[in-house]
Protein backbone atom coordinates (compact mmCIF):
# COMPACT_ATOMS: atom_id res chain seq x y z
CA UNK A 1 0.00 0.00 0.00
CA UNK A 2 1.70 3.32 -1.11
CA UNK A 3 2.09 6.39 1.34
CA UNK A 4 -0.99 9.02 0.79
CA UNK A 5 -0.79 12.68 0.69
CA UNK A 6 -1.49 14.43 4.09
CA UNK A 7 -4.37 16.31 2.55
CA UNK A 8 -6.20 12.61 1.58
CA UNK A 9 -5.70 10.93 5.04
CA UNK A 10 -8.98 9.43 6.46
CA UNK A 11 -10.39 10.34 9.63
CA UNK A 12 -8.71 8.31 12.24
CA UNK A 13 -11.99 5.92 12.69
CA UNK A 14 -12.26 5.34 9.18
CA UNK A 15 -8.23 4.68 8.52
CA UNK A 16 -7.88 1.13 7.22
CA UNK A 17 -3.96 1.50 7.46
CA UNK A 18 -4.51 2.95 11.38
CA UNK A 19 -6.72 -0.37 11.67
CA UNK A 20 -4.49 -2.57 10.52
CA UNK A 21 -1.46 -1.47 12.36
CA UNK A 22 -3.80 -1.77 15.36
CA UNK A 23 -4.96 -5.34 14.76
CA UNK A 24 -1.55 -6.41 14.40
CA UNK A 25 -0.27 -4.81 17.40
CA UNK A 26 -3.13 -7.18 19.37
CA UNK A 27 -2.54 -9.99 17.84
CA UNK A 28 1.22 -9.68 18.61
CA UNK A 29 0.76 -8.87 22.00
CA UNK A 30 -1.65 -11.00 22.86
CA UNK A 31 0.91 -14.25 21.37
CA UNK A 32 3.85 -12.39 23.59
CA UNK A 33 1.73 -12.86 26.83
CA UNK A 34 0.13 -16.26 26.42
CA UNK A 35 3.62 -17.53 25.65
CA UNK A 36 5.65 -16.08 27.89
CA UNK A 37 2.94 -16.27 30.84
CA UNK A 38 3.09 -20.01 30.16
CA UNK A 39 6.62 -20.09 30.57
CA UNK A 40 6.16 -18.31 34.17
CA UNK A 41 4.03 -20.24 35.29
CA UNK A 42 5.33 -23.33 33.87
CA UNK A 43 8.64 -22.37 35.46
CA UNK A 44 6.55 -21.86 39.07
CA UNK A 45 5.71 -25.39 39.11
CA UNK A 46 9.94 -26.05 39.58
CA UNK A 47 11.26 -26.51 42.72
CA UNK A 48 13.08 -23.11 42.85
CA UNK A 49 10.55 -21.77 40.93
CA UNK A 50 10.91 -17.82 42.01
CA UNK A 51 14.43 -17.75 40.54
CA UNK A 52 13.58 -19.78 37.03
CA UNK A 53 11.12 -17.09 36.91
CA UNK A 54 13.10 -14.18 37.08
CA UNK A 55 15.65 -15.55 34.80
CA UNK A 56 12.75 -16.10 32.30
CA UNK A 57 11.87 -12.57 32.90
CA UNK A 58 15.44 -11.55 32.41
CA UNK A 59 16.22 -13.59 29.35
CA UNK A 60 12.88 -11.81 27.42
CA UNK A 61 14.44 -8.41 28.50
CA UNK A 62 17.88 -8.46 27.65
CA UNK A 63 17.50 -8.91 23.86
CA UNK A 64 15.42 -5.08 24.13
CA UNK A 65 18.58 -3.83 25.97
CA UNK A 66 20.93 -5.37 23.39
CA UNK A 67 18.96 -4.42 20.06
CA UNK A 68 16.77 -1.59 20.55
CA UNK A 69 19.35 0.88 19.52
CA UNK A 70 19.50 -1.08 16.56
CA UNK A 71 16.45 -1.38 15.61
CA UNK A 72 15.86 1.97 15.60
CA UNK A 73 18.96 2.74 13.43
CA UNK A 74 17.24 0.12 10.96
CA UNK A 75 13.99 1.70 11.07
CA UNK A 76 14.98 5.67 10.41
CA UNK A 77 17.29 4.10 7.41
CA UNK A 78 14.90 1.30 6.32
CA UNK A 79 10.70 1.21 5.75
CA UNK A 80 9.02 1.11 8.78
CA UNK A 81 6.40 -1.24 7.29
CA UNK A 82 8.94 -3.38 5.99
CA UNK A 83 10.46 -3.98 9.26
CA UNK A 84 6.82 -5.00 10.60
CA UNK A 85 5.73 -7.40 8.33
CA UNK A 86 9.27 -8.86 7.88
CA UNK A 87 9.33 -9.01 11.80
CA UNK A 88 5.72 -10.70 12.05
CA UNK A 89 7.16 -13.15 10.01
CA UNK A 90 10.14 -14.28 12.68
CA UNK A 91 6.81 -14.43 14.58
CA UNK A 92 6.03 -17.32 12.55
CA UNK A 93 8.96 -18.82 12.84
CA UNK A 94 9.85 -18.37 16.67
CA UNK A 95 6.05 -19.53 17.50
CA UNK A 96 7.07 -22.59 15.44
CA UNK A 97 10.52 -22.99 17.41
CA UNK A 98 7.79 -22.99 20.55
CA UNK A 99 6.00 -25.52 19.48
CA UNK A 100 8.53 -27.85 18.66
CA UNK A 101 10.16 -27.07 21.95
CA UNK A 102 6.61 -28.10 23.93
CA UNK A 103 6.36 -30.81 21.36
CA UNK A 104 9.72 -32.56 22.51
CA UNK A 105 8.75 -32.80 26.06
CA UNK A 106 9.27 -36.25 26.36
CA UNK A 107 12.97 -35.15 26.99
CA UNK A 108 12.57 -33.70 30.47
CA UNK A 109 11.30 -31.51 32.45
CA UNK A 110 14.58 -29.62 32.98
CA UNK A 111 15.62 -29.91 28.77
CA UNK A 112 12.31 -28.77 28.09
CA UNK A 113 12.98 -25.51 30.57
CA UNK A 114 15.80 -24.36 28.91
CA UNK A 115 14.76 -25.06 25.71
CA UNK A 116 11.52 -22.74 26.29
CA UNK A 117 13.94 -19.87 27.99
CA UNK A 118 15.74 -20.08 24.64
CA UNK A 119 12.61 -19.80 22.60
CA UNK A 120 11.48 -16.95 25.04
CA UNK A 121 14.57 -15.06 24.59
CA UNK A 122 14.00 -15.28 20.60
CA UNK A 123 10.64 -13.98 21.18
CA UNK A 124 12.50 -10.81 23.03
CA UNK A 125 14.60 -10.42 19.75
CA UNK A 126 12.07 -10.15 17.20
CA UNK A 127 9.94 -7.98 19.46
CA UNK A 128 12.98 -5.80 20.11
CA UNK A 129 12.93 -5.17 16.18
CA UNK A 130 9.19 -5.03 15.86
CA UNK A 131 9.31 -2.40 18.65
CA UNK A 132 10.55 0.85 16.81
CA UNK A 133 9.04 0.48 13.51
CA UNK A 134 5.62 -0.38 15.33
CA UNK A 135 5.58 2.81 17.65
CA UNK A 136 7.51 5.12 15.05
CA UNK A 137 5.22 4.62 12.00
CA UNK A 138 2.50 5.70 14.12
CA UNK A 139 3.61 9.90 13.63
CA UNK A 140 4.53 9.28 10.28
CA UNK A 141 1.49 7.65 8.94
CA UNK A 142 -1.28 10.12 11.73
CA UNK A 143 -1.85 13.71 11.83
CA UNK A 144 -0.19 14.92 15.42
CA UNK A 145 -3.26 15.79 17.05
CA UNK A 146 -4.73 12.50 16.26
CA UNK A 147 -1.61 10.75 18.46
CA UNK A 148 -3.18 10.80 21.57
CA UNK A 149 -6.65 8.90 20.48
CA UNK A 150 -4.35 6.88 18.43
CA UNK A 151 -2.21 5.47 21.11
CA UNK A 152 -4.65 5.48 23.66
CA UNK A 153 -6.92 3.37 21.20
CA UNK A 154 -3.34 0.99 20.64
CA UNK A 155 -2.26 0.78 24.59
CA UNK A 156 -6.41 -0.02 25.20
CA UNK A 157 -6.55 -2.73 22.52
CA UNK A 158 -2.77 -3.63 23.58
CA UNK A 159 -3.60 -4.42 27.16
CA UNK A 160 -6.82 -6.01 26.11
CA UNK A 161 -4.39 -8.53 24.00
CA UNK A 162 -2.25 -8.85 27.37
CA UNK A 163 -5.30 -9.68 29.51
CA UNK A 164 -6.66 -12.43 27.08
CA UNK A 165 -3.15 -13.95 26.65
CA UNK A 166 -2.47 -13.62 30.05
CA UNK A 167 -5.99 -15.20 31.65
CA UNK A 168 -5.90 -18.22 28.66
CA UNK A 169 -2.44 -18.72 29.32
CA UNK A 170 -3.41 -20.38 32.97
CA UNK A 171 -6.76 -21.27 31.64
CA UNK A 172 -4.97 -23.20 28.42
CA UNK A 173 -2.16 -24.66 30.97
CA UNK A 174 -4.84 -26.11 33.60
CA UNK A 175 -7.09 -27.31 30.54
CA UNK A 176 -4.49 -29.13 28.60
CA UNK A 177 -1.75 -30.67 30.92
CA UNK A 178 1.05 -31.90 29.69
CA UNK A 179 0.11 -31.78 25.97
CA UNK A 180 1.27 -27.42 26.48
CA UNK A 181 2.00 -28.32 22.42
CA UNK A 182 -1.87 -27.85 21.80
CA UNK A 183 -1.09 -24.55 23.16
CA UNK A 184 1.49 -23.39 21.53
CA UNK A 185 -0.27 -24.51 18.04
CA UNK A 186 -2.81 -21.71 18.78
CA UNK A 187 0.40 -19.07 18.90
CA UNK A 188 1.57 -20.37 15.34
CA UNK A 189 -1.62 -20.08 13.91
CA UNK A 190 -2.12 -16.32 15.77
CA UNK A 191 0.98 -15.15 14.40
CA UNK A 192 0.20 -16.21 10.73
CA UNK A 193 -2.71 -14.01 10.98
CA UNK A 194 -0.92 -10.91 12.47
CA UNK A 195 1.55 -11.22 9.93
CA UNK A 196 -1.55 -10.96 7.10
CA UNK A 197 -3.26 -7.87 8.98
CA UNK A 198 0.68 -6.26 9.11
CA UNK A 199 0.21 -5.55 5.03
CA UNK A 200 -2.82 -3.53 5.61
CA UNK A 201 -0.46 -0.99 6.92
CA UNK A 202 0.77 1.62 4.53
CA UNK A 203 4.12 3.05 3.39
CA UNK A 204 5.13 6.33 4.64
CA UNK A 205 9.14 7.84 3.42
CA UNK A 206 11.95 6.49 4.54
CA UNK A 207 12.83 8.68 7.80
CA UNK A 208 16.69 8.71 6.70
CA UNK A 209 17.87 6.59 3.67
CA UNK A 210 21.49 8.04 3.63
CA UNK A 211 21.62 6.75 7.45
CA UNK A 212 25.21 5.62 8.16
CA UNK A 213 25.81 3.02 10.41
CA UNK A 214 27.79 3.85 13.39
CA UNK A 215 28.60 1.15 16.13
CA UNK A 216 26.97 3.44 18.99
CA UNK A 217 23.49 2.54 16.94
CA UNK A 218 23.89 -0.92 18.96
CA UNK A 219 22.72 1.32 22.18
CA UNK A 220 22.40 4.88 21.41
CA UNK A 221 23.47 7.11 18.83
CA UNK A 222 24.87 10.25 19.02
CA UNK A 223 22.59 12.01 17.36
CA UNK A 224 19.75 10.82 19.91
CA UNK A 225 22.26 11.20 22.90
CA UNK A 226 22.63 15.04 21.62
CA UNK A 227 18.89 15.34 21.06
CA UNK A 228 18.07 14.20 24.54
CA UNK A 229 20.84 16.50 26.52
CA UNK A 230 19.82 19.08 24.66
CA UNK A 231 15.83 18.82 25.81
CA UNK A 232 15.95 18.20 29.46
CA UNK A 233 12.27 17.67 29.12
CA UNK A 234 12.37 14.73 27.02
CA UNK A 235 15.13 13.42 28.98
CA UNK A 236 13.32 13.50 31.51
CA UNK A 237 10.22 11.86 30.16
CA UNK A 238 12.55 8.97 29.32
CA UNK A 239 13.58 8.08 32.51
CA UNK A 240 10.02 8.71 34.14
CA UNK A 241 8.46 6.21 31.22
CA UNK A 242 11.83 3.95 32.29
CA UNK A 243 10.35 3.94 35.84
CA UNK A 244 6.99 3.13 35.00
CA UNK A 245 8.12 -0.24 32.84
CA UNK A 246 10.77 -0.99 36.09
CA UNK A 247 7.47 -1.07 38.53
CA UNK A 248 5.33 -3.10 35.49
CA UNK A 249 8.10 -5.40 35.25
CA UNK A 250 8.08 -6.09 39.23
CA UNK A 251 4.69 -6.03 39.12
CA UNK A 252 3.86 -8.75 36.65
CA UNK A 253 5.81 -11.16 38.51
CA UNK A 254 4.87 -10.47 41.90
CA UNK A 255 1.24 -10.62 41.00
CA UNK A 256 1.95 -14.41 39.77
CA UNK A 257 3.52 -15.18 43.62
CA UNK A 258 0.94 -13.19 45.26
CA UNK A 259 -1.71 -15.33 43.28
CA UNK A 260 0.01 -18.82 43.18
CA UNK A 261 2.06 -18.91 45.74
CA UNK A 262 0.36 -16.98 48.75
CA UNK A 263 -3.50 -16.80 48.00
CA UNK A 264 -2.64 -20.35 46.64
CA UNK A 265 -5.51 -19.73 43.52
CA UNK A 266 -3.71 -21.54 40.87
CA UNK A 267 -2.58 -21.05 37.51
CA UNK A 268 -5.91 -19.30 36.20
CA UNK A 269 -7.03 -17.35 38.74
CA UNK A 270 -3.59 -16.24 39.22
CA UNK A 271 -3.73 -15.03 35.47
CA UNK A 272 -7.14 -13.54 36.22
CA UNK A 273 -5.54 -10.98 38.68
CA UNK A 274 -2.86 -10.05 35.89
CA UNK A 275 -6.07 -9.76 33.41
CA UNK A 276 -7.75 -7.61 35.86
CA UNK A 277 -4.44 -5.44 35.81
CA UNK A 278 -4.44 -5.74 32.02
CA UNK A 279 -8.04 -4.22 32.14
CA UNK A 280 -7.84 -1.36 34.11
CA UNK A 281 -4.41 -0.41 32.01
CA UNK A 282 -6.67 -0.86 28.92
CA UNK A 283 -9.60 1.50 30.43
CA UNK A 284 -7.14 4.01 31.86
CA UNK A 285 -5.57 4.35 28.27
CA UNK A 286 -8.84 4.97 26.25
CA UNK A 287 -9.42 7.42 29.44
CA UNK A 288 -6.39 9.06 29.06
CA UNK A 289 -6.62 9.84 25.30
CA UNK A 290 -10.08 11.13 25.54
CA UNK A 291 -9.14 13.56 28.63
CA UNK A 292 -5.80 15.00 26.81
CA UNK A 293 -8.00 16.41 23.78
CA UNK A 294 -5.73 16.76 20.89
CA UNK A 295 -2.37 18.01 23.93
CA UNK A 296 0.06 16.40 26.07
CA UNK A 297 -1.45 17.18 29.64
CA UNK A 298 0.86 16.33 32.04
CA UNK A 299 -1.55 16.57 34.37
CA UNK A 300 -2.65 13.44 33.77
CA UNK A 301 0.34 11.99 34.20
CA UNK A 302 1.00 13.14 38.23
CA UNK A 303 -2.97 12.27 38.95
CA UNK A 304 -2.33 8.31 37.21
CA UNK A 305 0.77 8.22 39.64
CA UNK A 306 -0.60 9.09 43.01
CA UNK A 307 -3.70 6.59 41.90
CA UNK A 308 -1.05 3.80 41.14
CA UNK A 309 1.16 4.59 44.28
CA UNK A 310 -3.06 3.94 46.32
CA UNK A 311 -3.51 0.86 44.98
CA UNK A 312 -0.48 -0.73 45.22
CA UNK A 313 -0.37 -0.07 48.83
CA UNK A 314 -3.81 -1.37 49.07
CA UNK A 315 -2.84 -5.07 47.82
CA UNK A 316 -1.26 -6.55 50.82
CA UNK A 317 -4.17 -5.23 52.96
CA UNK A 318 -6.78 -7.07 50.84
CA UNK A 319 -5.27 -10.34 49.56
CA UNK A 320 -4.83 -13.34 51.51
CA UNK A 321 -5.06 -17.39 50.99
CA UNK A 322 -8.10 -19.24 50.41
CA UNK A 323 -9.60 -21.20 52.97
CA UNK A 324 -8.57 -24.81 51.99
CA UNK A 325 -10.55 -26.26 54.63
CA UNK A 326 -13.90 -24.68 53.52
CA UNK A 327 -12.86 -25.04 49.70
CA UNK A 328 -11.83 -28.93 50.11
CA UNK A 329 -13.14 -30.03 53.12
CA UNK A 330 -10.44 -31.28 54.81
CA UNK A 331 -9.26 -31.40 58.18
CA UNK A 332 -7.99 -27.68 59.05
CA UNK A 333 -4.34 -29.41 60.12
CA UNK A 334 -4.25 -29.96 56.44
CA UNK A 335 -4.86 -26.63 55.66
CA UNK A 336 -2.35 -25.27 57.70
CA UNK A 337 0.46 -26.82 56.88
CA UNK A 338 0.07 -26.23 53.05
CA UNK A 339 -0.59 -22.56 53.88
CA UNK A 340 2.89 -23.00 55.53
CA UNK A 341 4.73 -24.53 52.12
CA UNK A 342 3.21 -21.75 49.87
CA UNK A 343 3.58 -18.63 51.63
CA UNK A 344 7.26 -17.50 51.94
CA UNK A 345 6.93 -15.53 55.37
CA UNK A 346 6.89 -18.37 57.30
CA UNK A 347 10.40 -19.24 58.97
CA UNK A 348 12.88 -22.00 57.62
CA UNK A 349 12.18 -24.37 60.64
CA UNK A 350 8.53 -24.34 59.23
CA UNK A 351 9.18 -24.76 55.81
CA UNK A 352 11.32 -27.49 56.42
CA UNK A 353 8.58 -29.12 58.97
CA UNK A 354 6.06 -28.86 56.62
CA UNK A 355 7.95 -29.70 53.11
CA UNK A 356 8.66 -33.11 54.74
CA UNK A 357 4.90 -33.57 55.64
CA UNK A 358 2.88 -36.07 53.91
CA UNK A 359 -0.46 -34.03 54.64
CA UNK A 360 0.57 -31.31 52.44
CA UNK A 361 1.10 -33.01 49.24
CA UNK A 362 -2.10 -34.60 49.74
CA UNK A 363 -4.23 -31.02 50.19
CA UNK A 364 -2.00 -29.64 47.32
CA UNK A 365 -2.62 -32.22 44.56
CA UNK A 366 -6.22 -31.87 45.69
CA UNK A 367 -6.20 -27.84 45.19
CA UNK A 368 -4.36 -28.59 42.05
CA UNK A 369 -7.04 -31.12 40.91
CA UNK A 370 -10.31 -28.71 42.23
CA UNK A 371 -8.76 -25.37 40.34
CA UNK A 372 -8.36 -28.02 37.11
CA UNK A 373 -11.86 -28.92 37.24
CA UNK A 374 -12.81 -24.81 37.01
CA UNK A 375 -14.34 -23.84 33.57
CA UNK A 376 -13.23 -20.65 32.22
CA UNK A 377 -16.22 -19.28 33.07
CA UNK A 378 -16.10 -20.10 36.86
CA UNK A 379 -12.99 -18.61 37.05
CA UNK A 380 -14.01 -15.35 35.39
CA UNK A 381 -16.00 -15.25 39.15
CA UNK A 382 -13.68 -14.34 42.38
CA UNK A 383 -14.07 -17.08 44.96
CA UNK A 384 -14.21 -15.43 47.88
CA UNK A 385 -14.48 -11.51 49.06
CA UNK A 386 -10.65 -11.45 49.06
CA UNK A 387 -9.98 -12.72 45.49
CA UNK A 388 -12.84 -10.09 44.56
CA UNK A 389 -11.34 -7.40 46.33
CA UNK A 390 -7.90 -7.81 45.09
CA UNK A 391 -9.30 -8.34 41.34
CA UNK A 392 -10.86 -4.52 41.89
CA UNK A 393 -7.11 -3.31 43.26
CA UNK A 394 -5.36 -4.48 40.56
CA UNK A 395 -7.99 -2.79 37.86
CA UNK A 396 -7.48 0.66 40.01
CA UNK A 397 -3.79 0.33 40.00
CA UNK A 398 -3.82 -0.65 36.33
CA UNK A 399 -6.14 2.06 34.88
CA UNK A 400 -4.20 4.43 36.81
CA UNK A 401 -1.17 2.80 35.35
CA UNK A 402 -2.74 3.21 31.94
CA UNK A 403 -3.53 7.41 32.78
CA UNK A 404 0.14 7.74 33.38
CA UNK A 405 1.33 5.82 30.26
CA UNK A 406 -0.44 7.84 27.20
CA UNK A 407 0.80 11.21 27.66
CA UNK A 408 4.61 9.82 28.07
CA UNK A 409 4.19 7.44 24.97
CA UNK A 410 2.53 10.44 23.04
CA UNK A 411 4.91 12.94 24.18
CA UNK A 412 8.71 10.23 23.24
CA UNK A 413 6.81 9.70 19.71
CA UNK A 414 6.25 13.78 18.62
CA UNK A 415 8.86 15.63 20.27
CA UNK A 416 11.44 14.39 17.96
CA UNK A 417 12.45 15.46 14.60
CA UNK A 418 11.05 13.01 11.46
CA UNK A 419 14.66 12.10 11.08
CA UNK A 420 15.24 10.10 14.42
CA UNK A 421 11.83 9.05 15.38
CA UNK A 422 13.14 5.39 14.82
CA UNK A 423 16.40 6.28 17.06
CA UNK A 424 14.50 7.92 19.96
CA UNK A 425 11.82 4.82 19.60
CA UNK A 426 14.82 2.86 19.64
CA UNK A 427 16.41 4.38 22.46
CA UNK A 428 12.87 4.44 24.28
CA UNK A 429 12.85 0.64 24.25
CA UNK A 430 16.07 0.28 25.46
CA UNK A 431 16.10 2.49 28.63
CA UNK A 432 12.71 0.82 29.62
CA UNK A 433 13.59 -2.73 28.82
CA UNK A 434 16.74 -1.59 30.96
CA UNK A 435 14.03 -1.03 33.59
CA UNK A 436 12.60 -4.33 33.22
CA UNK A 437 15.03 -6.30 33.06
CA UNK A 438 16.90 -4.45 36.52
CA UNK A 439 12.95 -5.11 37.64
CA UNK A 440 14.00 -9.20 37.65
CA UNK A 441 17.58 -8.67 39.22
CA UNK A 442 15.14 -6.08 41.70
CA UNK A 443 12.62 -8.51 42.91
CA UNK A 444 14.90 -11.49 43.52
CA UNK A 445 16.87 -9.55 45.97
CA UNK A 446 13.68 -7.87 47.95
CA UNK A 447 12.37 -11.42 48.21
CA UNK A 448 15.46 -12.55 49.55
CA UNK A 449 16.10 -9.52 51.91
CA UNK A 450 11.72 -9.90 53.31
CA UNK A 451 12.53 -13.42 54.05
CA UNK A 452 15.44 -12.70 56.08
CA UNK A 453 13.14 -10.17 58.42
CA UNK A 454 10.11 -13.10 57.71
CA UNK A 455 8.14 -10.12 56.14
CA UNK A 456 5.42 -11.54 53.59
CA UNK A 457 6.11 -10.81 49.98
CA UNK A 458 3.10 -9.01 49.16
CA UNK A 459 5.02 -6.03 50.87
CA UNK A 460 6.57 -5.33 47.31
CA UNK A 461 3.72 -3.45 45.98
CA UNK A 462 3.79 -1.05 49.04
CA UNK A 463 7.78 -1.02 48.32
CA UNK A 464 6.94 0.45 44.64
CA UNK A 465 4.24 2.93 45.49
CA UNK A 466 7.07 4.97 47.37
CA UNK A 467 8.92 4.80 44.52
CA UNK A 468 6.28 6.26 42.13
CA UNK A 469 5.29 9.01 44.90
CA UNK A 470 8.38 11.50 43.94
CA UNK A 471 7.09 11.84 39.66
CA UNK A 472 3.40 12.50 41.67
CA UNK A 473 4.82 15.46 43.58
CA UNK A 474 7.59 17.02 41.39
CA UNK A 475 6.50 16.33 37.61
CA UNK A 476 5.12 19.36 36.61
CA UNK A 477 5.90 20.36 33.20
CA UNK A 478 3.21 22.60 31.61
CA UNK A 479 0.80 21.31 29.07
CA UNK A 480 1.98 20.83 25.56
CA UNK A 481 -0.35 21.08 22.28
CA UNK A 482 -0.38 19.19 19.17
CA UNK A 483 -0.26 20.25 15.94
CA UNK A 484 -2.72 19.29 13.27
CA UNK A 485 0.45 18.49 10.41
CA UNK A 486 1.41 14.52 10.22
CA UNK A 487 5.11 13.88 11.08
CA UNK A 488 7.55 16.39 12.92
CA UNK A 489 10.39 18.03 11.63
CA UNK A 490 12.34 19.82 14.60
CA UNK A 491 12.92 18.51 18.43
CA UNK A 492 13.27 22.73 18.96
CA UNK A 493 10.52 24.09 21.53
CA UNK A 494 9.01 27.12 19.95
CA UNK A 495 9.81 26.36 16.24
CA UNK A 496 7.03 26.92 13.65
CA UNK A 497 6.87 23.68 12.85
CA UNK A 498 7.37 21.86 16.58
CA UNK A 499 4.45 19.42 16.37
CA UNK A 500 4.17 19.84 20.25
CA UNK A 501 4.25 23.43 22.06
CA UNK A 502 4.01 24.88 25.23
CA UNK A 503 1.20 26.21 26.65
CA UNK A 504 2.36 29.14 29.06
CA UNK A 505 -0.88 29.89 30.67
CA UNK A 506 -0.48 29.03 34.22
CA UNK A 507 -3.73 27.63 35.13
CA UNK A 508 -3.15 24.25 32.83
CA UNK A 509 -0.81 23.02 35.60
CA UNK A 510 -3.15 23.83 38.78
CA UNK A 511 -4.24 20.68 40.57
Amino acid sequence: MASIPETDLPPLWRDRSFWGMTITQFLGAFNDNLFKQLILLFCLDLAGGDRYQTIAAALFALPFVLFSGFAGFLADKHSKRKIIVLSKVAEIVVMALGLIAFAMGFLGTETLLWMLLIVLAFMGIQSAFFGPSKYGILPEMLRNDDLPQANGIIQMTTFLAIIMGTALAGYGKETVGSELWKVSLACVGIAIVGTLTSLAVRRTPIAKPGLEFEPSALAMTASTRQLLWGDKLLLGVLMISSLFWFVGGVVLLAVNQLGKDLMQLGDGRTSMLSACMGLGIGVGCVLAGQLSKHEINFKIVRQGAWGMALFLILVPLVSFPVNTTKLLEVPAGDEVVVDNVVDNTVTEENNSKSAGSEPSDTVADALTAHWQKETLWEKLFPINFWEFATRITLIGAGLCAGLFAVPLQTFLQSRPPADQKGQMIGAMNLINWIGILLAAFFLGVLQTGLNEIEFSQKWVFPILALMIVPVALFFKPPTEKLSHQVGPHSSVPGQADNPVQADNNPDTDVE
